[in-house]
């Protein structure tokens, strides 16, 4: 079917039949109502109070130019008549982005354009349209439409123009159900005027100031990506308890000297057949390693190390934040857990075991991490492993 915005004389074709024999109901014009949905707001009656039959069924409403003045409608129409079921063909329409008006300006001012004398008298029928400067003075200008006063024909348009209009500017006005106003005080750092959804911007100075336009979005974007890329092609560096911890050092780099300087693996402790203590396993002085310029980081991989039991589910929870969570963490902590399984046949974990992914948030250089573990069936059982982190820059 196909509507166009805010045009008149269109219709919508209803069918009613009867739901006890799907059969086409005929002559039921008169018993026939509906109401409309524009843009999913409240349920109006259609001004068409009834419809007019064509046949098999099938019967119509005349829409008026305000019917159709939204980027989307609802049409839910019912029968008075016992078991007769109506629907709408189709239920729902889109409205297509379409030339509304075409003129020669009164006059404008700075925010505002007096459109020619043969526009409507319906006030704010042209709010939410996109208005276009195409010949004459101010050529080249949009701005959309916020307020329309039918009597005076002033538009009153959502930024000051660059270049007021006058009697010589000829604008075209076009409905566009996918362009949404949102109020803003001023074309500044905000970016919310209409023209900023559309990429045409006047502003490029802070980019995270500009938080509302398409641009900002695909800015959003590429910035995700730009930090996914340092995060995958980072280098990984591993850490074991410190040799000399203190309350901001609790790693040292394996790969430190010839043998490492760390004093073995980092060590926690299950409860009895619960979860032990958060014991603290990387401090703010750890990161960013030998001083750099990384600025984020993510737990990356562990490698068991040592086990107090074999033939054992050891369960594993890392938080990575200032503080040690609740015994509970909740939606407010950085968290992330695992398992892994120590096989009898392997007697106890090695340093042969492979290293296992962790998944977590990536985090800020100097954040803490800290770890506890449950050992299901055990009254407290120690786990030894080594830590892998992937460290990036990110701009």
């Amino acid at each position: 079917m196909g509507l166009t915005r805010n045009s008149p004389n269109q219709k919508w074709v209803v069918y009613a039949f009867d739901r006890r024999t799907n059969r086409p109901k005929i002559g039921d014009a008169a018993n026939i109502t509906a109401n409309l949905r524009l843009d999913g707001g409240a349920a109006q009656a259609t001004d068409d109070t009834n419809p007019t039959e064509m046949e098999d069924g099938y019967y119509y409403f005349n829409l008026t130019q305000a019917e159709t003045q939204s980027g989307h409608a609802l049409i839910n129409p019912e029968s008075a008549t016992p078991n007769i079921q109506v629907i709408g063909v189709p239920a729902v329409e889109r409205t297509d982005a379409t030339v509304v008006v075409e003129g020669t300006a009164q006059g404008g001012a700075n925010n505002t354009i007096t459109l020619a004398d043969s526009s409507s008298d319906e006030d704010d029928i042209y709010n939410g349209d996109l208005i276009h400067v195409a010949v004459g003075t101010g050529a080249g200008q949009a701005r959309m439409i916020v307020d329309y006063n039918g009597t005076t024909k002033v538009a009153t348009v959502d930024a000051n123009w660059e270049v007021n209009p006058d009697k010589t500017s000829v604008y075209v006005t076009y409905a566009h159900p996918g362009l949404v106003h949102i109020a803003a005080t001023a074309d500044g750092t905000s970016n919310v005027l209409a023209r900023d959804v559309v990429g045409n911007k006047t502003d490029q100075s802070a980019r995270t100031a500009d938080t509302a336009s398409i641009m900002a979005v695909l800015r959003k974007v590429l910035d995700e990506a730009t930090e996914a890329a340092h995060h995958v092609h980072a280098g990984e560096r591993w850490f074991g308890t410190a040799a000399s911890p203190s309350a901001t050092h609790k790693a040292d780099r394996t790969g430190a000297g010839a043998a490492g300087s760390e004093s073995g693996p980092i060590v926690v402790d299950a409860g009895n057949d619960d979860w032990g203590a958060w014991t603290q396993i990387l401090g703010s002085d750890d990161t960013p390693v030998d001083g750099g310029s990384n600025v984020k980081f993510d737990l990356h991989k562990i490698r068991l190390a040592t086990s107090e039991h074999t033939d054992q589910r050891y369960m594993l929870q890392f938080a990575l934040q200032e503080s040690a969570p609740a015994d509970d963490p909740g939606d407010s902590d950085t968290y992330t857990e695992t398992e892994f399984y120590v096989p009898s046949s392997i007697g106890a974990a090695t340093s042969d075991q492979t290293p296992g992914d962790i998944s977590n948030e990536r985090v800020l250089t100097g954040t803490n991490v800290w770890c506890r573990a449950r050992a299901p069936g055990q009254n407290t059982s120690e786990i030894g492993f080594y830590m892998g982190l992937h460290e990036y820059q990110y701009n």
